[in-house]
């Protein structure tokens, strides 16, 4: 295992409770004396063939997921998943197709354009232009759920942050989309997120800048110019933990292809509310028809055969690169099987 940010001999600078593998430690006590002697590590790399974390791995990182508000764990050679890809291939795949119906079934019920006009479901958001959320469960996302838990449940008990998950499903950037604005994802202590990338992620099609720290502090856009900030390229499969405070954007997508990012959000102390409360409505996708929408600038609200078409092209490049990469079917295979999920009722 390799650090960022810490030479080969890092461990001799990590205070002894930290690396003691026979007695447990509370890492949040020890954070800041661990900040005060040396710059916490963020980044972790794992060999191939290391099938779990080490203990002293583990330390390392719920101190850096304490202080940092962020851990990224990948292999050592780029390329080379954490998470099997044939899982994040299925995934990615599922995703596509989930998100086409929903969106089908949004433009055939409103007469809307899903590209234009901003919405906020109970199980789809989109309010960043092309950039969606929908929620997924059950299938091929609890197996991912359970394939990245061997790797983050130590993390996240050595951290007392491991709690009951709440949300699951995947933000989808389609090539084309905006700079997020900086945010949070929610304002309250005990809620962590893990990333799971499904694609590599590269400075093309947008990655995730988080500003290191400011979990623990207050502060906004305007206040971030001195601050430190990382936007990892990662490859599919890699993990990305980090607290619901911590400032962070999604950037754009100037590839040629969507970027499906999958995640996790577990909390010590669920919310009352389904999910986390407040990043999805409680108004269900059927009853889409009845409301008003707010329309992006400058862009045609009203569906048309030809935005549809785009619509479908944008989602389904992200299976034609996986049907290139992978050399299984063709681009024509991808589109038949888009259009065979459209038969299937998604909606709910």
């Amino acid at each position: 295992m390799s650090v960022e940010g810490i030479s080969s001999t890092w461990i001799f600078v990590m205070p002894p409770v930290l690396v003691g593998a026979s007695r447990r430690v509370c890492v949040r006590r020890d954070c800041r004396q661990l900040c005060s002697r040396s710059q916490i590590p963020w980044r972790f790399q794992i060999y191939q063939g290391e099938e779990s974390p080490s203990q002293a791995m583990v330390q390392a990182a719920a101190a850096s997921l304490c202080e940092n508000g962020l851990v990224v764990l990948e292999r050592k050679n780029f390329g080379d998943p954490l998470i099997d890809s044939s899982l994040c291939a299925e995934c990615k795949s599922d995703a596509v197709h989930t998100l086409d119906a929903r969106l089908s079934f949004f433009e055939k019920t409103t007469g809307a354009n899903p590209l234009c006009v901003q919405f906020d479901f109970h199980n789809l958001g989109h309010n960043s232009p092309r950039r969606y959320d929908v929620l997924l469960d059950g299938g091929c996302w609890s197996r991912l759920a359970e394939e990245a838990g061997k790797w983050t449940a130590p993390i996240l008990e050595a951290a007392d942050l491991n709690g009951q998950l709440i949300l699951h499903g995947c933000v989808m950037s389609l090539q084309g989309s905006h700079e997020q604005h900086v945010h949070r994802d929610g304002p309250d202590s005990g809620f962590v997120n893990t990333f799971i990338p499904l694609v590599d992620v590269t400075s093309q099609n947008g990655p995730t800048e988080f500003w290191l720290g400011t979990h623990l502090q207050g502060g906004s856009e305007e206040s971030l110019s001195d601050m430190r900030s990382v936007a990892p390229e990662l490859t599919h499969g890699s993990l990305v933990l980090f607290d619901y405070r911590l400032l962070h954007r999604g950037l754009a997508n100037t590839s040629t292809a969507s970027r499906p990012v999958a995640y996790f959000t577990q909390s010590v102390t669920p919310p009352p509310k389904n999910g986390d409360g407040q990043n999805f409505s409680s108004v269900k996708l059927e009853d889409a028809a009845k409301l008003q929408y707010a329309f992006i600038p400058g862009t045609d609200p009203r569906a048309s055969s030809s935005q549809t078409m785009l619509r479908k092209q944008l989602l389904l490049s992200c299976l034609q690169n996986r049907a290139m990469a992978s050399k299984e079917g063709t681009a024509a295979e991808a589109a038949s099987e888009l259009n065979r999920y459209e038969e299937e009722d998604l909606a709910a």
